[in-house]
């Protein structure tokens, strides 16, 4: 992709335009971006893929999000954590804590390490009301 005057974007502008078109709800073109970027070699910021499942979840398809966490994992262990920690909130947040229980299991069977260090006890060993999102 060339923008103005044959200018390459890099991955900070990828990123806003992909956070763009999440907003807007228009996902396929937002992978579209993912895919150009990994194309051109671009490492894609840990913020592209929080925007990437944030625009899955406008649809509250968990499954079509969970579908990609597990593509997109494998390269970056920080990476998948982050994502991993992100659909564990998510998942908590609308009541699936039977859900986010697995992906924590699931998440320490792969050798990750949380991030957050109170997410387990914040959020997996709390009886807390599901909030909306």
């Amino acid at each position: 992709m060339t923008l103005y005057s044959g200018y390459q974007p890099d991955a900070f502008t990828y990123d806003i335009m992909n956070n763009y078109a999440c907003k807007t709800r228009k996902l396929g073109g937002a992978l579209q971006f993912l895919d150009k970027m990994k194309e051109g070699g671009i490492k894609p910021l840990y913020g592209t893929y929080a925007h990437l499942l944030k625009g899955i979840l406008f649809d509250r398809d968990f499954e079509e999000a969970y579908s990609f966490l597990i593509q997109q994992s494998g390269t970056d262990p920080n990476l998948d954590s982050v994502n991993y920690e992100y659909l564990i909130r998510v998942y908590h947040k609308v009541g699936l804590e039977e859900e986010a229980r697995h992906l924590f299991t699931e998440m320490k069977a792969k050798g990750l390490e949380l991030l957050d260090d109170k997410l387990y006890t914040q959020i997996l060993h709390e009886n807390n009301e599901p909030k909306p999102i």
